[in-house]
């Protein structure tokens, strides 16, 4: 029987220059939305949101045009360790700040395969569970990739110490498998909005 992936730890998977780049713009776009939202401007979601339940008051972004083109980028890498096709779902951006949680969960559906993308700020681990390891402890260093099986390997953040961690998700789902209906989590192309409202 053909032995089911549940993580890898890739290192250095982006270059320093470019994790700089996406971090000094997700920097950017975190502060035109804080500006928006504070002066009461009309902006959709496009803009980024701080309301999101799973860590409410930090600034995250749902697909991304720049995230976007990382989850296309990355597919290769997706594909090459867990030995099976897959198509995208979504990106997903987040900022966090002092005093982030990140509750202990598992993912949807659309996020059969997920990857954690450490594009720079404070260290922060992240805790896996799997089948033999109930508590793994990940630090990824800038550039530095998690990929997991999001719907089968809980995983979750204790209480942020740094001043800012940016991590952006890329979500996948196998070609093969149950959730193929959630390619590009159910919109017409990679880059549109969310199409739901559980991201």
């Amino acid at each position: 029987m053909k032995k089911e992936f549940e993580y890898k730890i890739i290192k250095k998977s982006l270059s320093k220059e470019i994790c700089k780049l996406a971090f000094d713009y997700f920097k950017f776009r975190g502060n035109v939305a804080h500006y928006c939202y504070a002066h009461n401007a009309v902006v959709s979601n496009s803009y980024g949101i701080f309301n999101d339940p799973q860590v409410p008051g930090h600034f995250s972004i749902y697909a991304d045009p720049l995230f976007e083109l990382f989850l296309i980028q990355c597919k290769k890498v997706v594909e090459k360790n867990t030995k099976r096709k897959v198509f995208p779902s979504y990106s997903y951006g987040r900022l966090y700040e002092k005093g982030a949680i990140l509750a202990k969960h598992t993912d949807r559906q659309s996020c059969e395969i997920s990857m954690t993308l450490n594009l720079g700020g404070d260290p922060w681990p992240i805790y896996l569970s799997t089948k033999k390891k109930k508590n793994l402890k990940v630090s990824l260093a800038q550039g530095d990739i998690l990929l997991y099986a999001g719907t089968k390997c809980a995983h979750w953040r204790y209480k942020f110490k740094g001043e800012l961690c940016a991590q952006v998700f890329l979500h996948y789902v196998y070609q093969d498998g149950p959730y193929i209906n959630n390619r590009f989590d159910q919109r017409a192309l990679l880059g549109l909005p969310s199409a739901r409202n559980d991201f």
